[in-house]
């Protein structure tokens, strides 16, 4: 988690946007073992933090919010790994959230995204590491949950 995090970290506090990871349970020297690629898995992790941050931009600019933040949570459910990427970015809008992993669907301005980074996330996630991505709005913000089911 932590060379992911260390990627944008520093680009992100400059914007105001601060990440914090909170860990319950230590998996490096867990019996879990999870399939798929840990370089795509990565870029899934980047994917949801970069639009957590676009999210998050757009209500810092427009003064809504004054500081940002981004919570990516660890935790073990059962036999279950949770990843979670919570932000302050004022969540999805309720008549869109049901699309947001439909390729091709985006709400942000054609020059700044394609609408394939969520799908493509859930393809892998879904497809290639026997887990599942669901996403949720929180009080002030957007929640997307990656579940991985122990093998």
């Amino acid at each position: 988690m932590k060379d992911v995090t260390s990627l944008v970290e520093d680009h992100y506090n400059e914007a105001g946007i601060f990440l914090e990871t909170n860990k319950a349970v230590e998996l490096e020297n867990s019996d879990f073992i999870v399939t798929g690629d840990h370089g795509v898995f990565k870029q899934v992790l980047l994917n949801l933090l970069a639009n957590s941050n676009d999210a998050i931009s757009e209500r810092l600019e427009s003064g809504k919010i004054s500081r940002g933040s981004i919570k990516i949570n660890l935790n073990l459910e059962g036999q279950n790994i949770i990843v979670e990427v919570v932000d302050n970015g004022g969540g999805i809008p309720e008549d869109i959230i049901a699309r947001v992993f439909e390729p091709y669907f985006t709400t942000k301005e054609q020059s700044k995204g394609t609408g394939i980074g969520l799908y493509m996330s859930k393809v892998f996630i879904e497809e290639h590491m026997n887990g599942v991505i669901s996403t949720s709005n929180t009080g002030d913000g957007a929640s997307l949950k990656i579940v991985l089911i122990k093998n």
